[in-house]
């Protein structure tokens, strides 16, 4: 059977509760007894068990979180760097303080289409534009005279596409 803890090493375990935050694993760590033990007198004594390694975040910390919200503009990476404390405990704080967490809606506006191939719509556009360069030309030549021009074809499926307009325009 188990040794019996004194009377002052039962007062140290109940007092150790607001040193620690409620947190057993470090009583346990600071005083050399299990968490069970530390547990059971801490209930015994009507006092509240964090779960899972939580604790009891004082108030002047959560307000402190909150007052990060606007500060870092959202970025609960920052914010948790800075207090020191998980991304996902700041989160958590700010859902249960009404801070809406869905980032902002980006307007789009319409934008002129960009070229994308040196100076046309695609690659077969800008081939079909300088066919004279390429009439005529099999694919090894095409990719040995303009290797980018053949591996952009190539990439989007219009290698055989061009090579037909190849061979027709040198016929």
């Amino acid at each position: 059977m188990a040794d019996r803890l004194s009377g002052r090493i039962i007062s140290k375990i109940i007092r150790s509760y607001n040193i620690v935050n409620g947190n057993a694993y470090q009583t346990s760590n600071k005083l050399d007894i299990s968490c069970m033990t530390i547990i059971r007198y801490w209930r015994k004594e009507g006092l509240k068990i964090n779960r899972r390694g939580g604790r009891i975040v004082p108030r002047k910390e959560i307000n402190k979180i909150n007052s990060f919200y606007k500060t870092f503009k959202r970025n609960a990476n920052k914010t948790s760097k800075e207090i020191r404390c998980s991304r996902s405990f700041v989160v958590k704080c700010w859902k249960k303080h009404g801070f809406d967490m869905k980032k902002p809606e980006k307007k789009q506006e319409k934008k002129e289409r960009k070229y994308h191939y040196r100076g046309s719509a695609c690659a077969l556009d800008y081939f079909i534009e300088n066919i004279e360069r390429y009439a005529g030309l099999k694919r090894n030549e095409i990719n040995l005279f303009d290797s980018g021009l053949y591996r952009t074809l190539y990439r989007n499926s219009n290698l055989d596409i061009a090579m037909h307009l190849s061979k027709w325009c040198s016929s």
